[in-house]
């Protein structure tokens, strides 16, 4: 895993700690443009295609607390450069809600704006601080399964090529499991019962 893998990570686990809000993809797509320049625009929620909604509700599925948030915010970032070579255009989707009692969570879903085809998910739900552990073959089947549900067969390009275990100074704990295609990684983040926390696509070029 690269540095800027390895930080994004650290973020990630302490956004999901503390219910902070989701940090957005623009330095990401700053990042991944290279000789043209890349848009971000806003969008009226009521303006997502279908592709865009059955995506949301795909995600909905293995990250049910979603269900009960409010979009915030839709941007769009076009011409974002892929490791193959590719421009896209991103949408963005962030999701605000705040259950009786406590802090605001967030979730992001990031898709292809043109197919639908999901980029990453990730909510800040907290972690549960249980003694469950899932060991890693257990933690690789059920990351597959997630990835199964969100890309149907094509999810068979993926192998394994890293598991990591995190254990947080109040009990919490979370299990990443690192896949690899050959031109992308995906990493999906669970609890330590398996719930999916994130996964998202290491798909773009950084300058």
């Amino acid at each position: 895993m690269s540095k800027r893998n390895a930080l994004a990570f650290t973020l990630m686990a302490a956004l999901l700690l503390s219910n902070s809000a989701v940090l957005t993809t623009e330095a990401a797509a700053k990042a991944s443009s290279t000789e043209e320049e890349v848009i971000s625009k806003k969008l009226p929620a009521e303006d997502l295609d279908d592709n865009a909604k059955a995506t949301l509700e795909l995600v909905k599925e293995v990250m049910p607390d979603m269900k009960k948030y409010d979009i915030i915010h839709v941007r769009v970032y076009e011409n974002l450069k892929t490791r193959n070579g590719d421009r896209i255009d991103q949408l963005e989707v962030e999701l605000m809600g705040t259950p009786e009692g406590e802090k605001p969570h967030h979730a992001l879903v990031r898709m292809n704006a043109k197919t639908g085809e999901l980029i990453g998910a990730e909510i800040a739900n907290g972690l549960l601080k249980s003694e469950a552990k899932l060991n890693e073959e257990e933690a690789t089947k059920k990351g597959f399964e997630y990835l199964k549900h969100f890309f149907g067969e094509k999810a068979d390009i993926y192998e394994v090529s890293d598991v990591r275990n995190y254990v947080f100074g109040d009990g919490a704990k979370q299990i990443l499991v690192i896949y690899t295609a050959p031109d992308h990684d995906i990493y999906v983040t669970m609890d330590s019962e398996g719930e999916l926390k994130a996964a998202k696509k290491d798909m773009y070029i950084e300058e």
